[in-house]
């Protein structure tokens, strides 16, 4: 974490002199922040009902502040499958979600302009790549404030794809 933020903090100081800041992955950022909360304070890691929460703010505070830059940022992140179960056993859904401690999963895609999940899928026997950019049963959260009006899954995910539209 102590290196993350000598490579952080002269972006917010001289500004950054990127088109483009790259968060690769958010999932690993949460990982060193734990790593700096078990360095300083090993007695947290007891009980991880005192060390997601504030590891949750921690991250939160982060991207919030790198989407004050004036650039572009773009943060990737790893997800898992949660499967619903109902009382039954039976799997009633299938989520995808971000791979970040504690409940920011829950409200990630309130901060950023755009909020979009990268998949593939099969097509006529080939695999091509799609973001898809509004909620379902599958992803939360998703969706953007500009570009206005886009489908519900652009392919292939290129920039022209979602920023050139009409």
């Amino acid at each position: 974490f102590p290196s993350h933020d000598r490579s952080a903090t002269p972006l917010f100081n001289v500004g950054s002199p990127w088109a483009t800041v790259v968060l690769d992955p958010v999932t690993e950022l949460s990982d060193c922040i734990l790593s700096h909360f078990a360095t300083t304070n090993p007695g947290l890691l007891k009980d991880a009902r005192k060390w997601a929460a504030p590891i949750d703010t921690k991250v939160g505070q982060i991207l919030q502040a790198f989407y004050t830059l004036p650039c572009h940022v773009v943060c990737i992140m790893h997800t898992v499958q949660e499967k619903i179960v109902n009382d039954d056993g039976q799997i009633t859904a299938v989520r995808q979600e971000p791979v970040i401690y504690s409940k920011l999963r829950d409200f990630l895609g309130h901060i950023p302009d755009q909020f979009f999940y990268q998949d593939s899928k099969a097509v006529g026997g080939k695999v091509s790549a799609f973001v898809q950019t509004v909620p379902d049963a599958k992803v939360r959260g998703l969706g953007a404030r500009w570009p206005k009006n886009l489908p519900a899954e652009i392919s292939p995910p290129t920039y022209d794809n979602i920023y050139s539209r009409p």
